[in-house]
């Protein structure tokens, strides 16, 4: 922020800031979480590879060590009810565009709502926290906390609030404020509605 307020009081200082198109982005959102909302997984270690499966505070990919462990695990996860989603390869939503990768586990975990997940211990830094609430991401990104920050000012953007758009699409905002020919890319400007070009 201090870079930020650098910039704008050099640009004011010579009259350059209203005309001059300023972008501020992030790829994410941020969501508040705490201790009480943490779930401990605990699944029995006799039916995950221990080497594999790995937990990510908002998931968790899971190996198990054979289909009736799958099954068992599968069980004992819906116990969960709505804090967790659970899905196989075939079930992982397509929106998510994951079910071709060589990358994904049999079983994958993400948790909702403000939940976060810890595989069978408390983390060791947890208690450094005392009891404080903290911030994390890699939630489902239909999650509105999950949508990314863009803030446009200067002569090319025109003022107000505008629905939300795809990060896909800010590749082809900047090539448009910069007046070039984007490469193939799967962004667009069919829905940004704020640009003034």
């Amino acid at each position: 922020m201090k870079l930020l307020g650098i910039s704008s009081k050099k640009l004011k200082s010579n009259d350059n800031f209203e005309n001059t198109n300023i972008v501020f982005v992030s790829d994410h959102g941020m969501k508040t979480i705490n201790e009480q909302n943490m779930i401990i997984l605990k699944i029995p270690k006799n039916l995950y590879d221990i080497e594999k499966t790995r937990t990510f505070s908002t998931g968790a990919n899971i190996y198990p060590t054979s289909p009736a462990a799958q099954v068992k695990i599968q069980k004992y996860l819906f116990q969960f009810g709505s804090k967790l989603s659970v899905w196989t390869r075939e079930t992982m939503p397509r929106r998510f565009h994951r079910r071709k990768s060589n990358r994904l586990p049999p079983l994958s975990v993400s948790a909702n709502g403000s939940n976060w997940v810890v595989l069978d211990l408390k983390p060791w830094w947890l208690s450094k926290r005392d009891g404080k609430d903290f911030g994390t991401h890699g939630y489902d990104n239909i999650d509105r906390d999950m949508f990314g920050f863009f803030l446009g000012h200067g002569p090319d953007f025109l003022p107000g609030h505008y629905d939300s758009f795809g990060n896909e699409n800010v590749y082809e905002i900047l090539a448009a404020l910069l007046r070039i020919k984007p490469a193939q890319n799967d962004g667009s400007l069919e829905n940004i509605q704020f640009l003034n070009l």
